[in-house]
């Protein structure tokens, strides 16, 4: 087993070749420039991924602005910007310039698209109304023939004007919003979905009309047929589409609304001792909360009366009740048991837990994956593309079609507009994102950005921190070493005294020793931590050090006296910490850190699917090689200071690896940051948290296997999606157009093309939602490990 990593001889050559220094990290978050900002817009009228290309477009265009990402599914734009430079005001000015509608962006916009669904669905009920009458009397009277003859044939015109009648309410009226956004594109010099559909239609209802004149005068009709119910029935078809779709992707946010439903109304706050119902909303940290059993808790808080069993299922995963007692935390949003219980709010509203994934999982379903950007960008050019398209088949019918292509001369280039929409292509990325994040957050995995899926799909080594990670984090002394005359209270009283405001779980395991021997101490003034190697601080008047045998070393020592023992308990897996004061080193203690009891089978089920695991510590070899042993780990460095961990990250990279990093501490953060995917556990400190692509509310770490799981199956899906929206446009643009007519009579109707563009969007929609159906594993059974 090869137990250490030529880390500086790799990170070197490696930089060589990059031309970049050794060890620099990338900062994925906290990097922007002085005076950057970020805004999130919800930007209404969008029908189609060329809207949102003409929104990114229109928004970046505006000087100041860094970035922009509009996504076209949720209706969402993310912009970066100089705030010297330009304001939000500008942003929604830009867009509205553009032809669509914004705000700036709330949690509860998110319900607004419920209401431009039932505002689709009015219009087309209308459209059906004015359609189904106009059906009836064209097949009963074969009002859609025409005629050259009036006075043989005026009864017959007198249902075609009636038809035409139908049909303009149903386009002009009913499918008003289609022809408004394709005039303001229009004038823009823009096409987009709405452009394809209104010169369509708009071309079919023309015809008819000329059609019909000339029935009534003396002209010569351009065709044998109207087309008056064609184009009542694409409105109606293309409304009901897009009703249907939008109650589609309704069902892929549903993580989101489920989420925001776990928000409570009211509260019950004591005020001078008498109980006061409040909005939730109105909760302020200091005040105090009564919760009864079967309530929702109003807001984050810490618990001063009462042992209530909290279900914190939607919020962590966790299928079983949790048992609280007075000092616990508990999560706005989470469902009081049986028992009463008070508590002291310490964060609501926006500030709280809940609003804080609502936001993490909605910027995240916000952005776009790469694989995204490239459908967008051909989508953004199906548009004028079709509108070529259509002309050639016209111009083709009309000068090579023969005898007998009047029907087709006209039909096949509306058919074309119709069917060459892209708007499958445009939702096959972000709906399966929306509904592959939606689940991982019901499960406490949180993911901050889409293109986290195409990245972990492709990782090939797996970085774990051990303390906290792979291990419970809670280390229990198991023997303290002392220097001949020196009591272990002594040694006990100076590491509580440096180590009394620590967080780490080293000093924490000490700490619980020192409190069950009741040790008496004085905080140490001047105490400053040394990352990588411990901590030190006056005590009294005489500087302490707490720490590694590299933190003796390096403030010059002398352990001699200890390093044989120190060596013993290393040997037994233990993590040895070294005492001195004022120079003398006064023992050392050792501790020990049970490894999870999933880990074994998580680390197992990583290596089966073909990724390479390494383990990374700051611990002492002896303990990391017992650790990684148990573990069936191969690749282990250990005496690791943070530094170093990026720089291990940052070259394993360079070398043309895909890394994620599993970490929970401080000392994390900057391997987190340089891998190229970051995941920092549930225990884990907000500094780890912050600095990771991907968080796991629960420690466990089964919940990375369903996480890789998650992401996996997302990204098939996207796959699915891109190549049924690729294979429907190959394919029903030469039928539409008449391709295959000459030979085969194979052809599509305006009326089929209009069906089958719908249903193209409809399918993907609900092929990404079956994302939210697939099984997950029961994570109570501690033998469980999610399959890929």
């Amino acid at each position: 087993m090869s137990n250490r990593i030529e880390t500086k001889e790799l990170a070197s050559e490696e930089s060589r070749k990059a031309g970049s220094p050794v060890g620099e990290a990338p900062a994925k978050r906290g990097s922007q420039s002085k005076g950057a900002a970020d805004v999130s817009l919800t930007v209404s009228g969008m029908h189609c991924a060329s809207c949102a290309i003409s929104v990114e477009s229109a928004l970046s265009d505006i000087a100041g602005v860094q970035s922009a990402q509009v996504n076209f599914s949720l209706g969402y734009a993310k912009v970066s910007y100089d705030k010297a430079q330009t304001a939000p005001d500008e942003l929604i000015d830009a867009v509205k310039k553009a032809g669509y509608s914004a705000t700036e962006r709330k949690i509860d916009d998110i319900f607004e698209f419920e209401k431009e669904a039932q505002a689709t669905w009015k219009d087309f009920v209308r459209s059906a109304l004015f359609t189904i009458p106009l059906l009836l009397i064209n097949f009963s009277t074969d009002a859609s023939s025409t005629s050259t003859n009036l006075l043989q044939d005026f009864y017959h015109l007198i249902p075609a004007a009636l038809v035409g009648l139908l049909s303009g309410a149903a386009l002009f009226y009913s499918g008003r919003s289609i022809l408004i956004d394709a005039f303001r594109q229009t004038i823009r010099f823009r096409a987009n979905m709405n452009s394809l559909i209104a010169l369509g239609t708009v071309a079919a209802y023309g015809l008819s009309f000329y059609n019909l004149v000339a029935g009534l005068t003396s002209l010569t009709p351009l065709t044998e047929k109207f087309y008056f119910e064609t184009a009542a029935m694409i409105v109606s078809i293309i409304l009901l589409g897009r009703y249907l779709e939008a109650r589609s992707k309704g069902k892929a946010r549903k993580a989101i609304t489920s989420l925001l439903d776990l928000r409570p109304l009211k509260a019950t706050a004591i005020i001078n001792n008498t109980q006061v119902e409040i909005d939730a909303a109105a909760a302020r940290p200091g005040m105090i909360l009564l919760v009864r059993p079967g309530e929702k808790i109003p807001a984050d808080g810490n618990i001063i009366e009462g042992e209530p069993t909290i279900d914190e299922s939607m919020l962590s995963g966790e299928s079983m009740p949790v048992e609280k007692r007075v000092g616990k935390s508990v999560v706005g949003g989470s469902i009081n048991g049986s028992r009463v219980f008070k508590m002291e709010v310490t964060a609501s509203g926006e500030k709280s837990y809940l609003a804080s994934v609502i936001k993490m999982v909605s910027e995240a379903q916000s952005t776009k994956a790469p694989i995204q950007r490239m459908a967008d960008k051909v989508a953004g050019v199906f548009a004028p593309i079709a509108l070529m398209i259509a002309l050639i088949t016209f111009g083709a019918w009309y000068f090579f079609g023969g005898e007998g292509s009047h029907a087709m001369l006209f039909s096949a280039p509306i058919a074309v507009l119709i069917i060459a929409c892209p708007c499958a292509l445009g939702l096959a990325t972000p709906t399966a994102i929306l509904t592959g994040s939606g689940k991982a957050a019901r499960l406490g995995i949180l993911i901050r950005s889409a293109d986290v899926f195409e990245r972990i799909v492709s990782a090939d080594i797996i970085v774990f921190d051990k303390t906290g990670t792979l291990t419970y984090g809670s280390p229990e002394v198991t023997q303290i070493h002392c220097k001949e005359g020196v009591d272990v209270s002594a040694v006990l009283e100076i590491v509580a005294a440096l180590e009394s405001s620590s967080e780490h779980p080293l000093a924490k395991g000490i700490m619980r020793a020192a409190e069950k021997r009741e040790i008496k101490y004085e905080p140490a003034t001047e105490v400053e931590a040394l990352s990588g190697f411990g901590v030190k601080g006056m005590i009294g008047l005489k500087p302490g050090l707490v720490g590694n045998l590299a933190a003796m070393e390096k403030y010059d020592i002398c352990v001699d006296e200890f390093k044989e023992l120190a060596q013993e308990e290393m040997e037994k897996g233990r993590t040895v910490v070294f005492v001195a004061l004022d120079s003398q080193a006064l023992g050392i203690i050792a501790l020990a850190d049970k490894i999870k009891n999933e880990a074994r089978k998580v680390v197992a089920k990583l290596q089966a699917d073909g990724a390479k695991v390494f383990m990374l510590t700051g611990d002492n070899t002896p303990a990391a090689r017992s650790t990684a042993e148990a573990l069936g780990i191969d690749h282990v460095e250990s005496n690791v200071r943070p530094e170093q961990k990026a720089e291990l990250i940052s070259a394993l990279s360079r070398a043309g690896n895909r890394v994620v990093m599993v970490g929970d501490g401080i000392n994390d953060a900057p391997a987190l940051a340089a891998a190229d995917i970051g995941i920092a556990v549930g225990s884990g400190t907000d500094v780890a948290k912050e600095t990771a692509d991907v968080i796991l509310v629960k420690s466990d770490l089964r919940y990375l296997n369903q996480t890789m799981s998650i992401a996996k199956k997302t990204f098939k899906v996207i796959k699915q999606n891109l190549f049924w929206a690729l294979f429907y446009n190959t394919l029903a643009i030469p039928l539409a157009a008449g391709v295959f007519y000459p030979f085969f009579g194979w052809r599509l109707s305006p009326e089929v093309g209009a069906v089958a563009m719908a249903l193209s969007s409809i399918m993907v929609v609900l092929n990404s939602t079956r994302l939210s159906k697939t099984e997950t594993t029961d994570l109570s059974d501690p033998a469980t490990i999610p399959s890929s």
